[in-house]
């Protein structure tokens, strides 16, 4: 009868038959289920996944006496097989990337519409890799780059792509201070990466979608890397930004995720290469051939995590001279990071007045929160301690000189940011 009871069993198990189960393992079961989530979401960088880690160790201990246990060394042999393309992957883009930053910048003389034609392959040009053939290697083309432009990568994660929809000094918005700004086009919740290693300088992320389109509902990140460049990273999602201000951030690290607030009219990234002043300046890409992105292009980054910023990268300040509307000099450092305690700002006026006023209003606020009045000396020098406690996040500063009679002579605005604690401006 025993014999007879496991002939029936074994017939039972191979026609898959009910009350006798076959011996199958809960764990690649498990391993099974979490696998297919992960490819569902990721494809092949779920190989990358820490969460691919469980699915390994679930495969590992399948019983070799399961009826699963050779299709979970299968699903090993393809996630090892996944695992070591992605490596051989990362190698390619860190060796490109070598290659990238250490590719020398050159300009010539501009054509008539401002784009200079690309050179001649028997001129020496820089270029890509090498040719076909397997002959000498040539520099990488980046002949669209001004000398002066500040070299980044594509603010987003390697071997992701993005849609321009407009490039420097374009009819619609990018003029003015913002002639040397770009606009990705990507979808809300894209990875924003840092361009190159800095310090955040100010971030805002608390506004959703605003029906008015409302240019101060403006969620960025601006980071300073510098020598007095910054990058400005904006159009962010609520509550889409994933550093704090005074964090040092190494090149390709993550800043937050794109939205659509503020002036949009669609789902984008605006970024600019910028000064003290938040005026754009001209910006070479270092992951795109021709090195400044054009409108109507599709771009793909290779910016992956890489150095650190220098320990003398410090915490830019408002220049002396961005109150000269108001014919207003700042004689001492007015960083544009500062802890939410007080600061001594001193100044002179370069034409006759009583008295300078000063107030701050919060990023949306329609009011001050803060207001003074400084008397202006003989010489023309003022002195003023401005309390920030209680504020913290983007702030407005404006300067206003009061002339004999008493009239103001109209405002001069500036932005920065109040945190807790912030490094020493240098």
């Amino acid at each position: 009868m025993r014999v007879r009871s496991r002939a029936l069993c074994l017939l039972a198990t191979l026609a898959l038959l009910p009350g006798c189960p076959p011996n199958t393992s809960a764990e690649y079961a498990e391993a099974h289920r979490l696998f297919s989530q992960l490819y569902a979401t990721y494809l092949d960088a779920a190989y990358a996944r820490p969460e691919m880690d469980r699915v390994v160790s679930l495969l590992e201990v399948v019983p070799e006496k399961s009826v699963d246990a050779a299709a979970a060394r299968k699903l090993l042999v393809r996630i090892r097989a996944g695992r070591a393309q992605l490596e051989r992957e990362e190698e390619l883009r860190r060796k490109l990337l070598h290659d990238l930053l250490s590719a020398s910048v050159e300009d010539s003389d501009a054509t008539p519409k401002g784009r200079r034609a690309a050179p001649a392959a028997d001129a020496g040009e820089p270029d890509a890799g090498p040719p076909p053939d397997g002959g000498p290697r040539r520099r990488r083309s980046l002949w669209a780059c001004v000398p002066s432009a500040f070299r980044v990568l594509l603010p987003f994660e390697a071997r992701d792509t993005a849609f321009v929809s407009q490039g420097n000094g374009t009819r619609l918005t990018h003029q003015g201070a913002s002639r040397f700004a770009f606009d990705f086009n990507v979808p809300i919740g894209t990875a924003i990466v840092a361009a190159a290693p800095g310090i955040v300088l100010q971030t805002q992320d608390t506004f959703d979608r605003s029906a008015d389109m409302d240019p101060e509902q403006y969620n960025f990140v601006l980071v300073h890397h510098g020598n007095g460049v910054l990058t400005e990273y904006g159009h962010l999602r609520h509550h889409g930004t994933r550093v704090r201000p005074g964090q040092r951030v190494a090149q390709g690290e993550l800043l937050g995720y794109s939205g659509d607030t503020g002036m949009s009219t669609g789902p984008h990234l605006h970024f600019a290469v910028e000064d003290v002043s938040l005026q754009s300046q001209p910006a070479c890409f270092l992951d795109v051939e021709s090195g400044v992105p054009q409108a109507g292009e599709v771009v793909t980054s290779a910016n992956v995590p890489g150095p650190e910023p220098s320990a003398d990268v410090d915490v830019a300040a408002i220049p002396s001279t961005a109150f000269g509307s108001q014919q207003i000099a700042l004689e001492s450092k007015l960083p544009l990071l500062l802890p939410n305690t007080a600061v001594e700002i001193e100044g002179r006026v370069e034409a006759p007045s009583r008295e300078v006023v000063l107030w701050v209003r919060p990023q949306g606020a329609r009011e001050p929160l803060r207001r003074l009045v400084a008397p202006v000396t003989a010489d023309g020098h003022f002195q003023v301690r401005l309390s920030l406690a209680g504020l913290e996040g983007i702030q407005w500063i404006g300067f206003s000189r009061v002339h004999g009679r008493g009239a103001w002579k109209g405002w001069s605005l500036r932005r920065f940011c109040v945190a807790p604690a912030v490094p020493t401006a240098q």
